[in-house]
């Protein structure tokens, strides 16, 4: 005598669900970003001089600096660890969660980032830093990393690396700003760049996910150390993402950021700070070097400094030029970044690789959360939509993607958008299709005859 065996639905989908990515693949990426952020400090101080003497390189990232064999070869390492991590995740069977046509632009993406490679730059080239510029296929490879996000237990580690990473980068950045002796710009950009960076990407990130824990005055340090950041470093785009941050977070969290909630947070994440700075320093510095940084962030307030880049990059670069752009520059030539180019992240992504470079950067990147306007989420979630949505606002200045630290955190809330996005069109699809098949049964029940 036979026997049936019934299987319920539950468990015919975890059956048929992915297998979940190997652990260490998280550490891959995560050990990565960090040597990566090392490579970083050291590369800004070797371009910026001494904290004595700073300096503004007019082109940062093409700048000749001559750097000591092993800081080289961590650089090395790092990039080696963050694109092995980005390309296992983008192989995993997880990956099918954002779907073919997602992972469809991703290697258009990538493609297309050959191609500008190779119109303008030499077998020779790709041994050079350039392969790593903005755009570049080293910058396009990265973008992989947007896949770590579709595996849901990797994702949990990620996060929680990203929420108490960003609590300690902003005491690092605490510490450097504690350290200032002059209150110049120059000097702040070469104590604090790097740490600012990672700041502007998970501040948000980290008081969201302390708040879901019930921790969330946590979570404000990092607000108010970029807060503090965006006073040393003297710029007013930084004031704009604080805006930004928090109007966008409002926008998308099931949670309502009350200003009844919000001062008290902010004054204790205050007291906070202060608390950890008179521990450890004089008064002294307090009263001299802040100061002199908020009286000169506040002259900066009415400085013009974008009319001129305006009329003198459209002076020598024709509207043709926007078409397929001009492709990977070889390192010193011109890239259109920069005091001797424009501040405007959309029109150098328009510069290096036209039109089909925008529309792509833009499908795969800021579309996710483009489209989930309007949907409430939790508040890990809504910190993450609002720190992409923040950086197509940061699009418009002086920004551009490119192989930095912040930039690859930044990728693993790209993916972690594209799979809400994902998920909501699902559900979307589902909830409208109901309907349709309960009326066709309940015209079934009516012809028969039958009554509940």
């Amino acid at each position: 005598m036979s026997e049936t065996v019934s299987i319920s639905a539950p468990s015919l989908a975890r059956s048929s669900a992915p297998a979940p990515a190997p652990q260490i693949w998280v550490w891959l990426v995560v050990t990565g970003i960090a040597l990566y952020t090392m490579f970083s400090v050291i590369l800004n101080h070797a371009m910026r001089g001494d904290p004595d003497n700073p300096v503004f390189p007019d082109q940062v990232l093409n700048a000749d600096v001559k750097l000591p064999f092993w800081c080289q070869t961590l650089g090395q390492v790092a990039m080696a660890l963050v694109l092995l991590g980005g390309l296992l995740y983008a192989a995993a069977p997880t990956a099918v969660r954002l779907g073919r046509q997602y992972r469809v632009l991703l290697c258009a993406w990538i493609g297309y980032s050959l191609v500008l490679a190779v119109r303008n730059l030499q077998l020779r080239d790709f041994l050079t830093s350039a392969v790593y510029s903005p755009l570049a296929p080293g910058c396009a490879l990265a973008s992989c990393l947007l896949f770590a996000s579709a595996d849901r237990d990797s994702w949990r580690r990620l996060i929680r690396i990203v929420a108490w990473g960003s609590v300690g980068v902003s005491l690092i950045a605490l510490f450097q700003i504690a350290q200032m002796r002059y209150g110049s710009r120059a000097e702040a950009f070469w104590r604090i760049d790097t740490y600012a960076k990672i700041l502007e990407i998970t501040a948000i990130v980290g008081y969201g996910w302390f708040a879901r824990t019930r921790r969330a005055w946590l979570g404000v340090i990092p607000l108010a150390v970029l807060v503090a950041a965006a006073v040393a470093m003297q710029t007013r785009l930084m004031v704009v993402e604080l805006v930004s941050l928090l109007g966008f977070y409002r926008l998308f969290s099931q949670r309502k950021l009350s200003a009844r909630a919000l001062v008290p947070m902010c004054l204790a994440g205050l007291m906070i700070l202060m608390t950890i700075y008179f521990a450890w320093y004089s008064p002294v510095t307090l009263r001299s070097v802040l100061p002199t940084s908020a009286t000169a962030f506040w002259d900066r307030t009415g400085e013009d400094t974008r009319s001129a880049q305006f009329v003198n990059f459209f002076a020598k670069v024709p509207p043709s030029t926007f078409l397929f752009g001009i492709g990977i520059p070889r390192q010193n030539e011109f890239n259109g970044l920069g005091e001797k180019g424009i501040d405007l992240g959309y029109a150098n992504i328009l510069f290096l690789g036209g039109i089909p470079a925008l529309y792509l950067y833009y499908a795969i990147h800021l579309l996710p959360a483009i489209r989930s306007m309007g949907d409430k989420f939790d508040s890990v979630d809504a910190a993450c939509m609002a720190s992409v949505m923040t950086y197509g606002v940061r699009l418009f200045s002086s920004t551009i993607p490119s192989f930095y630290p912040a930039y690859f955190i930044l990728l693993l809330l790209m993916g972690r958008c594209a799979v809400l996005a994902q998920e909501h069109r699902s559900r979307s699809r589902s909830v409208f299709s109901y309907p349709t098949e309960r009326f066709g049964s309940n015209r079934k029940v009516l012809a028969s005859g039958s009554h509940d």
